[in-house]
């Protein structure tokens, strides 16, 4: 729903090809997909901003059964930090940012991380 995401993460999907062993692109279509990104800011204060991109995580929300109420299953697909960004905490950060988001929803049952062999 977010304007100009579904052009962009086709571009920044990629980059996945060269990073990630075994890695297949998403079907943005699904309303299940959940993406987190990470930017860095450049330029000065009181001027105009630049960001580039540091690395992004994509979630599928998977439906949990055999609850009294609709609950949800997160699952990792996808994460990748940019070459020249690693090393510097920046994939862990990214990672918590998600575990934040996740663990203020009541309806979460638990996070699930994607086998890369399925």
């Amino acid at each position: 729903s977010t304007p100009g995401l579904r052009n962009y993460h086709e571009r920044l999907q990629a980059w996945i090809m060269f990073y990630i062993d075994a890695a297949s692109y998403i079907d943005i279509d699904d309303d299940g997909w959940r993406f987190f990104l990470m930017f860095e800011k450049h330029g000065k204060e009181g001027g105009e901003f630049n960001y580039s991109i540091v690395g992004y995580i994509t979630v599928y929300e998977y439906y949990a059964y055999g609850r009294q109420r609709n609950m949800k299953r997160p699952r990792i697909s996808q994460m990748l930090i940019l070459p020249p960004y690693q090393r510097q905490g920046l994939g862990a950060a990214l990672l918590n940012t998600l575990y934040r988001n996740y663990l203020k929803d009541s309806s979460v049952v638990d996070i699930t991380v994607e086998d890369p062999s399925e």
